[in-house]
């Protein structure tokens, strides 16, 4: 069985990180490349994260709703595959050939 790709960011009392979950629930995230649900631990269960929207809720909660792409912006980064990067990489090498065939071309013109 292949492993699935994360599409939750799961929240719990130690910190977060990107896990599969099979019917994730509440509002997807844009971030980067990926669609990311946000979910919270409690216990043995998975919740939604919701977002809060008033000024008296806990303080953990307004944190996270502030700051949470920020946190998970390094571990977006740290997530990428060695494939990626050297596609990336290749990308621009075949920009820089490119431009230099046009150099080439347009001098000898």
């Amino acid at each position: 069985m292949a492993k699935e790709a994360p599409n939750t960011m799961v929240f719990d009392g130690e910190g977060f990180g990107l896990e599969y979950v099979e019917e994730p629930k509440g509002r997807s995230w844009r971030y980067g490349q990926l669609w990311v649900y946000l979910a919270l631990r409690e216990g043995e269960t998975l919740k939604p994260f919701e977002l809060p929207n008033k000024l008296n809720d806990l303080p953990e909660k307004l944190y996270r709703a502030l700051f949470w792409d920020r946190e998970t912006e390094v571990l977006f980064t740290m997530r990428n595959s060695l494939m990626e990067k050297l596609s990336l990489v290749g990308t621009y090498i075949l920009i820089g050939v490119l431009l230099f065939f046009m150099f080439l071309i347009y001098s000898s013109v």
